[in-house]
């Protein structure tokens, strides 16, 4: 059975055993004494607009926080908590920084154990959310990756729902659709008997606007199921999974969010990307633009890792790096050394894999340094990503080079801030050429945002000092 007409089976089945908005409110919630407890909590003054503003309402279920902040009486922005940083950190209030800025009040909904809707307090959840809506004229569903597919199906069991934004949502969880995506996968196993088969709501088609990145083609083939069953879909150009965060570096979050919350005009798709930029194409449609099918990637790392290429040094240069101490920011389960100066030091032996020769853990700014042998001329620095997939290979694509001198004071000579990709054992390492050769005696390559950090070699050439 193709799996279009198996999802179509699925989700009238979906649709016939997801409760209403009445049926929340009756059958899982029986009156309003019935609701969790409600608490209210107090807030710095760098997290809410200004002094007076009210502390927050909050209800906790067994698997669910609700926390209402009061702003605007007039509008109000619903948001679902994503699963964390690559599913590792713990959820959070997101865009909450930005849409405090925005005059709107709002309703975070986090998920303590990234569920995907299947929990059974999830109903419990929603009937909470629904007892606010009535005070509110404008209603918006918001979020990213768990989040996004959340927003969606929310319209469907709240109609009040006026527009959503959702960013980079997973159509579906369920085996054995999503075996493709490694991301995921597991999901579909630890989650068997699934309330949303797919988190595809005909609902929310005429109300929602999704956004995802061409960077990853797992996103792209959940794109593409999305624009198949009639919602409206653009492709940010340069961006990853996280898209919000992309948006973000480019100063296009806010724009996009006030535009989300201007009710007197429609959200369109065209609105979006006067913003964002026009998109690449037809998520269906794309062929080779962002969309290299993994099978081929896999092909040509695998080619790479076999006979790596290596581009002849400057003239009259050595590599510096070579052999010598080195240190990083931390170690995680992914480590191939047991001290951080044993597991960095594997970006330094000239050699070329293909994979990563040290691999640091998720934090903010990981970091990785190389102690030359004296205060020498560098003349260029070559760093040779990790290339096993895109998803692995973006992850490396924005970071800043700072070098010591002989004063033992750190500055930054370098920053990359795009999300260009680049290789390594493929012949297309990052080149970092000065315009003219810097003295130093340590080299430090700080990775911008959270995330890990992992190269397959680093390569520093220049002329050490005579004698």
């Amino acid at each position: 059975m193709r799996f279009l007409d198996k999802m179509a089976g699925l989700w009238s089945f979906g649709k016939e055993t997801a409760p209403s908005r009445a049926g929340i409110a009756s059958a899982d919630v029986a009156s309003d004494e019935a609701l969790p407890v409600m608490t209210s909590t107090s807030q710095t003054e760098d997290e809410i607009p200004d002094a007076d503003a009210q502390p927050p309402d909050v209800w906790e279920t067994d698997h669910y926080r609700i926390t209402h902040y009061r702003s605007n009486p007039h509008r109000l922005t619903i948001v679902f908590a994503s699963a964390g940083q690559h599913g590792i950190g713990a959820p959070i209030e997101e865009f909450k920084g930005s849409l405090l800025k925005l005059s709107t009040s709002i309703v975070f909904v986090i998920d303590n154990n990234a569920a995907w809707c299947n929990h059974p307090d999830f109903p419990a959840a929603i009937a909470i959310v629904q007892t606010l809506l009535g005070q509110y004229e404008n209603i918006g569903a918001l979020g990213e990756s768990m989040g996004a597919s959340s927003a969606i199906v929310f319209a469907e069991l709240c109609p009040d729902v006026d527009r959503i934004l959702a960013i980079a949502p997973q159509y579906s969880i369920m085996a054995p659709f999503i075996d493709f995506d490694e991301r995921f996968a597991r999901l579909g196993q630890e989650h068997p008997d699934q309330r949303y088969p797919a988190y595809s709501c005909r609902s929310a088609t005429s109300k929602a606007q999704i956004l995802f990145g061409n960077l990853d083609w797992k996103d792209l083939v959940h794109a593409g199921m999305y624009k198949v069953d009639g919602f409206s879909v653009s492709i940010v150009e340069g961006a990853a999974h996280l898209v919000a965060g992309h948006l973000k570096s480019q100063q296009k979050l806010i724009p996009v969010l006030k535009r989300f919350l201007d009710y007197s005009v429609p959200f369109t798709a065209s609105a979006v990307q006067s913003i964002i930029g026009k998109p690449l194409a037809d998520p269906c449609k794309l062929n080779g633009v962002g969309f290299v099918h993994q099978s081929q990637w896999t092909r040509n790392w695998q080619a790479a890792a076999q006979s790596p290429k290596r581009i002849a040094p400057p003239p009259r240069t050595s590599d510096l790096a070579l052999g010598r101490p080195t240190d990083q920011s931390s170690l995680s389960d992914h480590s191939r050394g047991t001290t951080t100066q044993e597991d960095s030091a594997g970006a330094v032996q000239g050699v070329l894999s293909g994979s990563y020769a040290f691999h640091t853990a998720m934090e903010a700014g990981p970091w990785w340094l190389v102690s030359l042998e004296a205060v020498s001329k560098i003349q260029e620095v070559r760093i040779h990503n990790r290339l096993e997939n895109r998803f692995v290979c973006h992850r490396g694509a924005r970071f800043a080079i700072d070098l010591m001198d002989a004063s033992g004071i750190w500055v930054e000579h370098f920053v990359k801030q795009d999300d260009l990709l680049f290789g390594g054992a493929d012949g297309e390492p990052f080149r970092w050429t000065p315009a003219k050769p810097v003295p130093a005696q340590s080299l430090r390559i700080r990775l911008l945002g959270q995330d890990f950090l992992h190269y397959d070699a680093v390569e520093v050439f220049g002329i050490l000092p005579p004698g």
